[in-house]
């Protein structure tokens, strides 16, 4: 039995996600009191961790041929102001809240040697899952500006339950050895109960621009703030966009949602060796994520329906035919264990997660339903008002829904490594890496007509060329945006890894490696939820989002050293260096209230009029970079000897010893929409922009791994 447990306090600050937030150009009547109200906001804040964790294990042997273990994990996580939790960070108390945890899972397992050539594995898991976000701030809305700090609830709060989770799984493996043959087959089904509370956006969120923005309706907290009032329909509108959910069911329900998914997952590889220097390892996996269907999943008694005028809501396609062959083989070239040859390739598959699902079942307009407002759509909110009860009729939700084709992430993988001994105790090695990825996810609108004009960008005066514009309605007019998660993204990964290990020998351990490598996607994402736009610029040219992956780290090197001869007296001094280059930066368009208004777009809320991704379309997608990041840990420890088997070690450890700034966030606006005409006669509008001074400059620094200098002293007794 293992208990350990650890009460943590880690304050944080706050402070703009860009630096250029408050210097931004401010000129309403509002400003003055807007700037001291964000400026108060940059200050530490009080945040705990509690964490509670046990593990109990029990093994018995019924004989020498039947063993049995049993195994009970517990995890529980108490963290007021811990839904976010890094050191830095642009969201006020106001938008933070509590973080809980309380995981418990039981694992049965049975071991059993049927005969000299049969060997079988049985486990059995049963556990749960609870976590739960509770708000600060319980009642909307929230306020998000760009560059700025989040006030107020944020869109993914309240999660009374995030998931209360049933997990029960059975595995079974068996082994069968025939002469040069080890072949083995196995089974596991794994079936989940989903309990989930949570109404995304239920409680009403505004997104602003910029400063002055905000500054023209006046945050709710800042005192003397004069909003701007002209006396037309701009009043307490000066926002990009507003969004609310609510749940149709109607009484007792608030963002429940209840439903099962069960996996299947068969294999059967055999390692095969043919001689002493080839081993060849051929196997199968088949795999089968069961979607619930809506019209046969219930939540408190009420029945889901889907919606009758959209069948992709009604219906979830079933994806069988998931089977990823595996190939790979170990070749001693001389047969004398100094070069050895290794290399595999394989088929494998990714789930759609849970919350997904959960958005597919409700978000139909029929159990959820969610809108969407620009300032000039009809039935806008007031700025702070939220709606409590459903928007006026002339408002239109949004639906998500999953592809009717959907298939699920494929990614081929493969690897060829050269290993080589020289003398006793060093080992070099040389691998390439392959990954090409397929049918991965991401959200597009299909509640779109083709461009139907054309858009010139204009920035500090100069064009950027002309690109598709789209005008006038959408080709379904009861709903908004039509998102479906489509499986249209390709990935590609190469890499070269170089290592030399050195074995511990002679008081030395030596250990170094280097990657480069080289990452390229259509639009990757690893959003777990469905997002309500069109992650794409263009939702007709998916193509065109090809570029660098948002984790495309170019280089990186590990070094790290152990010391520790003998006649050092008991001392031993270590060290690890870590190397990485910088990650892609993706520029993007903030539009500033009213700048597209006369167009005629589709929506305000993008620039090319889709309401779709604000990355600009004349840049590549992630082609730019931040800055890359370094540090160096060192240890140094000292054993005493108190006579017989008792011993007492001494250690310092310092993290980041040279204190080295890591920055982890950069400013990603790069351009602002500042205004905009539209000629019938040709056909086209133009959008005049301003470049952002804030993109690229450092916005945070220093995270779990790269902090600034840390150091420890601690004691260890032996005996």
């Amino acid at each position: 039995m293992n208990y350990d447990q650890q009460i943590r306090d880690f304050p944080y600050f706050v402070r703009p996600s860009q630096n250029t937030f408050i210097t931004g150009a401010c000129t309403v009547p509002g400003c003055g009191s807007t700037i001291a109200f964000y400026n108060g906001l940059s200050v530490f804040n009080p945040r705990e961790g509690n964490n509670k964790i046990v593990l109990g294990k029990v093994d018995y042997a019924f004989s020498n041929k039947h063993t049995f273990t049993a195994q009970y994990n517990m995890h529980r996580w108490d963290s007021p102001n811990g839904v976010q939790t890094q050191p830095v960070i642009s969201v006020s108390p106001s938008a933070n809240g509590k973080d809980v945890v309380k995981t418990d899972f039981a694992l049965f397992s049975m071991n059993s040697v049927v005969s000299q050539k049969w060997l079988n594995e049985a486990r059995v898991q049963i556990g749960r899952d609870f976590e739960a976000q509770e708000p600060n701030t319980p009642n909307g809305p929230g306020t998000t500006v760009t560059g700025g700090i989040d006030i107020g609830i944020p869109n993914f709060l309240p999660r009374p339950k995030y998931p209360d989770e049933r997990r029960y799984q059975f595995i079974d493996n068996v082994t069968y050895y025939a002469g040069a043959h080890s072949v083995k087959t196995g089974f596991d089904i794994n079936y989940v109960q989903e309990n989930l509370i949570n109404l995304f956006q239920g409680a009403g969120i505004y997104a602003y621009p910029n400063i002055n923005a905000i500054a023209s309706d006046c945050p709710p907290a800042a005192q003397g703030c004069t909003p701007l009032v002209t006396g037309t329909s701009s009043d307490q509108r000066h926002y990009t966009s507003y969004n609310q959910a609510f749940d149709l069911r109607g009484a007792g329900f608030a963002g429940d949602v209840q439903f099962p998914t069960t996996d299947y997952n068969w294999f059967i590889q055999d390692n095969w060796r043919l001689n002493n220097q080839l081993t060849l390892n051929l196997g199968v996996r088949w795999e089968y994520q069961k979607f619930p269907q809506p019209t046969e999943t219930e939540t408190n008694g009420v029945k889901f329906t889907g919606n009758p005028a959209y069948p992709a809501t009604v219906t979830f396609h079933q994806d069988k035919n998931n089977f990823g062959p595996r190939v790979g083989f170990t070749y001693d070239v001389m047969g004398t264990h100094t070069t050895v040859v290794r290399g595999g390739w394989g088929v494998y598959y990714g789930r759609s997660s849970n919350s997904v699902i959960s958005s597919a079942l409700t978000n139909n307009g029929v159990t959820f339903a969610s809108y969407n407002f620009s300032p000039t759509t009809a039935g806008a909110p007031a700025y702070p008002n939220i709606f409590t009860s459903l928007p006026p009729t002339a408002a239109r939700p949004s639906i998500q829904y999953l592809s009717p084709s959907l298939e699920r992430p494929e990614i081929n993988m493969a690897e060829l490594t050269v290993d080589r001994s020289i003398g006793t105790d060093i080992t070099v090695s040389a691998s390439y890496l392959y990954s090409k990825g397929s049918h991965l996810p991401t959200f597009l609108d299909t509640n779109l007509n083709p461009a139907n004009s054309q858009v010139e960008f204009v920035v500090d005066g100069q064009s950027k060329g002309v690109f598709p514009f789209f005008r006038g309605t959408r080709p379904d007019a009861n709903i908004n945006n039509a998102i479906e998660v489509a499986d249209i993204v390709d990935s590609t990964y190469n890499a070269m890894v170089l290592q030399v290990n050195k074995r511990f020998n002679k008081g030395l351990l030596f250990n170094a490696n280097y990657t480069l490598s080289k990452s390229e996607d259509t639009g990757q994402n690893s959003t777990t939820f469905i997002s309500n736009f069109a992650t794409m610029v263009d939702p007709f040219n998916n193509d065109a989002e090809k570029g660098p992956a948002s984790f495309d780290r170019r280089h990186r090197g590990v070094v790290s050293v152990h010391y520790a001869p003998n006649y050092l007296w008991g001392i031993q001094l270590g060290g690890t260096g870590t190397f990485e280059s910088a990650l892609p930066l993706n520029p993007t368009i903030s539009i500033n209230s009213g700048a597209l208004n006369g167009t005629g777009a589709v929506s305000t809320q993008s620039v090319n009029g889709t309401g779709a991704s604000n990355r600009s379309p004349w840049d590549t997608r992630n082609g730019f970079r931040g800055t890359g990041r370094k540090t160096i840990d060192t240890r140094v420890s000292k054993s005493f000897n108190l006579g017989g088997r008792k011993e007492l070690v001494a250690l310092w450890e310092a993290f980041n010893i040279f204190n080295t700034t890591n920055y982890t966030a950069f400013g990603t606006t790069k351009y602002r929409a500042a205004s905009s005409t539209y000629d019938a006669t040709t056909n086209k509008a133009v959008v005049n922009l301003t470049t952002d001074p804030g993109f690229g400059v450092p916005s945070a620094a220093s995270n779990t791994l790269f902090g600034p200098r840390d150091m420890q002293i601690g004691f260890r007794f032996l005996w």
